[in-house]
């Protein structure tokens, strides 16, 4: 039977010396800003992180979530809106009775919902996966933790 991996992983503090990456970040900060990094540089600060942590370091393992999420963040952002739009045009084509016109009406914040609940998903979850990196937490996502665990690496 397939062994249930925990919702997160705690790392260890490490002893209190140089830096592990070329950033000259420690990792738990390294951890906080791949996270962080949705803010001001999208995909790219995950991706330096990752390419910049040896394999079983806190911040390759958070940079390898970050990344996949906020891809997932942005995939989601661009997708939705153009399925409910699809919906909302179906929609107003077929309103043909009175009655319909009034879905509609009420449909056409669908894909404002759409496009708007992913960063708003985004953001909730950046800002606290990076406060749990900070304490040395990194939370595995529930459908897309493995792919981040593939990117990573063993620990």
């Amino acid at each position: 039977m397939h062994q249930q991996q925990p919702p997160f992983q705690r790392f260890p503090q490490g002893p209190a010396g140089p830096p592990a990456n070329p950033l000259g970040l420690d990792e738990r900060t390294a951890a906080s800003f791949a996270h962080l990094a949705f803010f001001v540089l999208p995909l790219l600060g995950p991706a330096l992180i990752l390419a910049s942590s040896n394999k079983g370091q806190l911040s390759r393992y958070a940079a390898a979530h970050a990344l996949v999420l906020q891809v997932t963040i942005y995939v989601c952002a661009f997708v939705g809106p153009l399925i409910g739009g699809i919906a909302f045009w179906l929609l107003v084509v077929s309103a043909h009775r009175r009655d319909a016109e009034h879905f509609a009406v009420g449909m056409q914040f669908v894909p404002l919902l759409l496009m708007l609940l992913p960063w708003i998903l985004g953001v909730w979850g950046s800002v606290s996966a990076a406060i749990d990196a900070k304490h040395g937490i990194v939370w595995r996502m529930p459908l897309l933790g493995r792919i981040a665990d593939r990117i990573a690496g063993p620990n």
